[in-house]
């Protein structure tokens, strides 16, 4: 059971996407391989306040959870603030990559880091990624600067744009920067893109 009680539900304003992994293993024989949301709502219990969605009591600090596979689940609704970035949980929109957890990183990982997101992400994520990433991107007027990793909260603290946020991550254990300069800027991947509707599983 959660330690914190009450619903929350806080209205969200995205001006932001931040990208996460769950850092756990990416074995394929690992119990840990093939999680999705519930388990991650699971994990985030006694952490986190609940939404209500739908009548649904969501634990999950994410809006939305790719599986191994590819596999899109949804955790908290877009309109509700997320708890997965402290300082900005109200205008974001929190993207889990499922595994990183075996990931060795190299060099620094922050802003200007070379860590590619080929490691230990598969074709089938990517994929998912990109489109959700765009949609999200039209659908709120988000601008590449603004799609984010949970690591990259700290720099919008050292730029003066946020002032309550502490903790320094390597989530989600590759560059954002190089991943939207790979996939969207220099590929030109703008425009209107092809509208997703996703609805939580009832679970």
């Amino acid at each position: 059971m959660s330690k914190k009680k009450g619903i929350l539900n806080l209205p969200n304003t995205p001006q932001y996407i931040v990208l996460h992994c769950s850092a756990t293993s990416d074995n394929p024989n690992s119990k840990w391989y093939g999680i999705g949301e519930p388990e991650i709502n699971e994990m985030h219990k006694a952490r986190f306040r609940p939404s209500c969605e739908n009548g649904i009591k969501v634990h999950t600090g994410y809006h939305y959870v790719i599986k191994k596979d590819g596999t899109l689940e949804v955790g908290k609704s877009e309109d509700h603030g997320g708890q997965h970035a402290s300082g900005i949980n109200t205008k974001s929109i929190g993207i889990c990559l499922i595994g990183k957890g075996d990931a060795k990183l190299k060099g620094n990982i922050f802003y200007d880091s070379t860590n590619g997101i080929d490691q230990n992400v598969t074709s089938a994520q990517k994929s998912t990624l990109k489109k959700l990433v765009h949609k999200l991107m039209v659908q709120y007027k988000i601008s590449s600067d603004n799609v984010i990793g949970h690591h990259d909260v700290y720099m919008l603290k050292r730029l003066a744009k946020l002032n309550n946020f502490k903790m320094l991550k390597t989530c989600p254990s590759f560059s954002v920067r190089q991943y939207m300069t790979s996939e969207f800027i220099k590929s030109g991947t703008y425009g209107d893109g092809e509208y997703m509707s996703y609805e939580r599983s009832a679970n």
